[in-house]
């Protein structure tokens, strides 16, 4: 296991946006479900959002984004559909455990990206 500083977050929905307050604490990540994570994102998000989560177009570089911090806005926007009038398509098929290790991943590259 690896220990990332990172910051918990509580969303609420409004006017199709996730509203996001950080408070910092300790999450730890787990390589395996950050290589599942990886397979995954590289089949459903890597087009959109670039390799190693480095934006390539309109969508945003998800290293640096608030949403996979959290595990309920990661599932809001990416399984619930929150930004899709913006863009984003909507995952409902990915499992719980499928949206687990795309966010592993995720937190994966932006602690690398940042230097941790």
């Amino acid at each position: 296991w690896r220990v990332c500083q990172q910051d918990t977050l509580s969303m609420t929905q409004s006017q199709g946006g996730v509203g996001i307050d950080d408070n910092a604490r300790q999450i730890q990540t787990d390589a395996g479900s950050e290589q599942r994570g990886h397979i995954l994102y590289a089949q459903r998000c890597g087009v959109c959002h670039g390799f190693r989560a480095v934006a390539v177009g309109a969508a945003p570089d998800l290293r640096g984004s608030g949403v996979p911090l959290s595990a309920d806005a990661f599932r809001l926007v990416v399984a619930g559909g929150a930004k899709v009038a913006g863009g984003m398509p909507q995952f409902e098929e990915l499992t719980a455990t499928e949206l687990e290790d795309i966010r592993q991943y995720l937190r994966y590259e932006a602690a690398t990206a940042a230097g941790r």
